[in-house]
């Protein structure tokens, strides 16, 4: 099975909801993009629409591209316990300000910013 990439098209301004996205493992978003709701991709059903469960994860997820002009709501990837990289279009005191503490899994994520990288 082939993992898959996602490039969301510029023009898409928001997203409130992920289904259906198993193998889904990289995520560009558009720079037009301004926010992604809070569990956006917490309650993914990996099978189809239905009633969300533990097992209910985006397994391979691991990697997103996102604008600094996105605002990233709390536990929008609750779910998403294999996000490990995030490319942040913006540096590192852009992402202090606004997106610290709104993202966060359960494993370490790296978030690459164009003046260097942050580990949470």
């Amino acid at each position: 099975d082939k993992a898959i990439e996602l490039k969301i098209p510029e023009g898409v301004e928001k997203i409130e909801h992920f289904s259906s996205c198993e193998k889904l493992q990289t995520i560009y978003f558009p720079s037009t993009l301004k926010s992604l709701d809070s569990l956006t991709f917490y309650s993914i059903d990996v099978v189809g629409f239905g009633t969300v469960t533990e097992s209910s994860k985006v397994p391979q997820l691991t990697t997103i591209y996102i604008s600094k002009e996105t605002k990233i709501e709390k536990n929008c990837f609750a779910k998403c316990s294999t996000l490990s990289d995030v490319y942040f279009n913006g540096n590192i005191a852009d992402w202090a300000i606004s997106k610290a503490s709104d993202i966060s899994g359960s494993t370490t994520i790296t978030i690459h910013c164009n003046d260097g990288d942050l580990i949470i």
